[in-house]
């Protein structure tokens, strides 16, 4: 589980070391009645807790680097980022240590690391997954979501964690999909993240129609934004509006937090969030609001689900320097390159999957990003389970486990003598 889903038995730190937080009441241990109900649903089905997972500390970064913890790396390369926030859950899954890992996404806090590590992720649909018990920093963005080895793992974990179950309207979907493509969105990524991304859905494509009786095409050309009016550039707006909204609320509900020990970077974000007027954060809602029903009233109308690259590139090259960085940075471009096709479906609160889709050629992988409209969440599990079954001999040639374990050091991690609560 993500460290800021509240386990019973753990400190429910968000990322943070709390031991090197210099007012150590800030930290109270869970107990049964403020265990978050996602965590309950899972256990009362037999779920195994081992422990709670490392992440971007508050989840204010996309990239999965925290210095409070040991230096955590890409699967596939140890000079690449983990992508964040939920780092470490993605990390658990990719190296074979549990089959189904719990974490929270606010603007591709699941779908980004899940992404750049070869893995299937799933953010669920708006409070899908029950917030009860969860601190939800930025309410209206941040869901509970889910990594998984395979589709069928994250299916079950839906399952059990939802309440929600399969039913025939999905394989009826399959047999007359509609899958909406926007040109601009594939080429505002890397070059070869595009051309690979197209390649992807051509065989998903190629797959789907072995179902389907019609002769028309699966895929529709179309605009995902709204046409720019006047100053209003909506793909500009998009960026705007998440961050906004995001660094609003999570100032609101960390900025205790500054000056008690936490990093430069993460004061520094804090404060960005605190300085927004509220005039910027109304007109932040309004965008959001009008996103929404835009893409109720003018995509989903149209077609089932929207297709895209999950991030504009694979996994950025770690800033070395980071974790001795005293003067406090904010890493904003590779924030932007990881995040800003995620944080189209925090905005509007739709489901979203990320399907892998291949590499690159540094053999780092990407995921394809699948949005639906809302309580779509078993259809894009679908579509993930499709893909899955067409490329899944290619990409586990790839995905060499014993690579990454070979390369991985025991004596680097944390101290023996910490006590066994502390954070994997």
């Amino acid at each position: 589980m993500k460290s800021e889903i509240s386990v019973t038995g753990y400190y429910t730190t968000a990322g943070l070391d709390h031991k090197k937080v210099s007012e150590q009441p800030l930290f109270v241990r869970t107990i049964e009645e403020t265990e978050s109900e996602v965590i309950r649903r899972l256990k009362a089905k037999g779920a195994i807790v081992l422990g709670l997972t490392n992440q971007h500390i508050f989840g204010l970064g996309a990239t999965g680097e925290n210095p409070h913890f040991p230096n955590v790396t890409n699967l596939f390369s140890p000079s690449h980022v983990p992508g964040g926030s939920s780092s470490g859950s993605a990390l658990m899954v990719g190296l074979g240590l549990s089959p189904l890992t719990v974490g929270t996404d606010g603007g591709g806090s699941v779908s980004i690391p899940a992404s750049v590590n070869g893995l299937p992720g799933l953010k669920p649909t708006y409070n899908k997954l029950s917030t009860v018990n969860y601190d939800n920093a930025a309410p209206g963005l941040v869901a509970i979501g889910l990594i998984g080895q395979r589709f069928k793992d994250i299916a079950l974990g839906y399952q059990v964690s939802s309440g929600r179950y399969l039913t025939q309207a999905v394989d009826k979907a399959l047999n007359d999909l509609k899958i909406g493509i926007d040109p601009d969105w594939l080429e505002h990524a890397d070059k070869e993240v595009s051309e690979k991304t197209m390649e992807c859905l051509d065989r998903l494509g190629t797959r789907l129609k072995k179902r389907q009786s019609r002769n028309d095409s699966i895929f529709v050309r179309m605009q995902f934004m709204p046409e720019n009016t006047g100053e209003k550039n909506w793909r500009k707006q998009l960026w705007a509006t998440h961050m906004i909204l995001f660094g609003h609320g999570e100032a609101k509900g960390k900025f205790k937090f500054v000056g008690k020990g936490i990093p430069y970077e993460t004061e520094m974000a804090l404060l960005m969030g605190k300085a927004l007027s509220e005039d910027q954060v109304n007109r932040a809602r309004q965008n959001q609001k009008l996103l929404t029903e835009h893409f109720e009233n003018n995509i989903f109308s149209r077609v089932d689900v929207i297709v895209m690259p999950t991030t504009l590139t694979t996994a950025p090259k770690k800033v070395s320097t980071w974790f001795t960085n005293t003067s406090g940075e904010l890493n904003l471009s590779n924030a932007y390159l990881l995040a800003f096709n995620t944080s189209l479906a925090n905005l509007t609160g739709g489901p979203r999957v990320t399907i892998p889709c291949g590499f690159d050629h540094e053999n780092l992988p990407f995921g394809l990003q699948v949005i639906g409209s809302d309580h779509s969440e078993y259809l894009l599990l679908a579509l993930g389970g499709e893909l899955e079954q067409e490329m899944g001999a290619e990409l586990k040639e790839k995905a060499d486990i014993n690579t990454f374990v070979k390369r991985f050091k025991p004596g680097e991690t944390r101290s023996a003598s910490v006590d066994a609560h502390s954070e994997l």
